[in-house]
């Protein structure tokens, strides 16, 4: 008879000392970066980025490029000059919608260009992956616009007007036009950038009154 031998589990694997420190610029607690392994699916989301500080575009591309789920993919976007598309969409509006003033329009058109060639783009990449396996999971996050472009984030924001105005230029139904999101705002939106320290054990109020006598003041 053949003598047992005692199993022994497999060796622990020793992590990698191998990671290198790298800048976090979209703020000072980045959160934890969580490596994806080869079996996982890679979710995507993609970033449309226009801003007029190129300093502040790059410092969102780089934190596109720290992200890992999903991983987001960032692509700067240039503003239209079609004078036909112009002269559509002043025909469509009644006034420039707040925050714009009635002078307004030089600055006006340069942002929302911008918001529409970015929808009109993300509108033909998403027919162009629907049937691939990457579309199928990049729907679950939805591509944004990020601009340093203020007033283009509040009129975004609360005009219906505008919106319908521009997915009628672009032949596009209003859902296409993307969500914009201000580039100062883009890490905690995202979710890489922690706000705030971790709270300190001795400011617990929960703690705090467990440790009180009876009948002490909260």
């Amino acid at each position: 008879m053949a003598e047992a031998r005692p199993l022994t589990a497999p060796a622990a694997r020793r992590p990698s000392s191998s990671s290198s420190s790298s800048s976090r610029p979209c703020g000072q607690r980045p959160r934890p970066r969580r490596e994806v392994s080869v079996a996982e699916e890679v979710e995507v989301q993609h970033i449309w980025v226009y801003c007029q500080d190129a300093e502040e575009q790059q410092d969102i591309i780089s934190c596109c490029k720290e992200s890992t789920r999903p991983r987001m993919r960032a692509e700067t976007i240039e503003r239209s000059n079609s004078a036909a598309l112009q002269g559509q969409i002043r025909n469509l509006l009644s006034s420039l919608p707040a925050p714009y003033g009635p002078n307004d329009w030089p600055e006006f058109w340069e942002d929302v260009s911008v918001l529409l060639a970015a929808s009109v783009a993300s509108s033909k990449h998403a027919r162009a992956q629907k049937h691939s396996d990457e579309g199928s999971r990049a729907a679950r996050w939805p591509p944004l616009l990020v601009t340093d472009r203020t007033k283009l984030c509040e009129a975004a924001l609360g005009s219906l007007e505008l919106k319908q105005a521009l997915a009628s230029a672009g032949h596009l139904p209003v859902s296409r036009l993307l969500p914009v999101v201000l580039s100062a705002n883009f890490g905690l939106v995202s979710g890489l950038v922690v706000e705030g320290a971790p709270l300190e054990v001795c400011q617990s109020r929960a703690l705090r009154q467990a440790a009180a006598p009876p009948g002490a003041p909260a």
